[in-house]
């Protein structure tokens, strides 16, 4: 909490994180990565000690990868990505063959308009496999 004037104001801890996390991924330069422990790491140093941080915050801004048994993460921001759909669809395949809806789908929100919804541009522009024995998705290029 904060006082201006004797008035009590409250910080959107979670607004806070979003804004410390796009600053951490803004200073990496686009072909570099950064290991997920020391990322969150120093994203904890740049909150209050009770501001709950997760990967759910780089959903749309940044991509896991799996590197040597190490988990990684890349910028990969919506507002650098290409505003037709079909070229938006290329270039996540290029980044990553495969892809959970989860991840997809934050990237196509400027895509989605009236009357449509993510999961229909997803049957258009994607094959779906399930992986056997269980009920998990992913998604790849047509």
């Amino acid at each position: 909490d904060i006082r201006w004037a004797g008035a009590k104001r409250a910080l959107d801890l979670q607004k806070m994180a979003l804004f410390r996390a796009e600053e951490l991924l803004d200073a990496l330069p686009i072909t570099q990565r950064m290991s997920v422990d020391d990322f969150l790491a120093r994203l904890r140093t740049m909150l209050p000690d009770n501001a709950q941080v997760s990967m759910t915050l780089l959903h749309g801004r940044a991509i896991p990868e799996l590197k040597g048994g190490r988990q990684l993460i890349r910028k990969l921001s919506i507002d650098d990505l290409p505003r037709d759909v079909k070229s938006l669809f290329r270039v996540l395949f290029v980044q990553r063959a495969t892809w959970t809806r989860e991840e997809l789908v934050p990237y196509l929100a400027r895509q989605v308009g009236p009357g449509q919804s993510a999961d229909q541009l997803l049957l258009k522009h994607t094959r779906v496999t399930r992986t056997p024995g269980s009920t998990a998705r992913s998604y790849s290029a047509r």
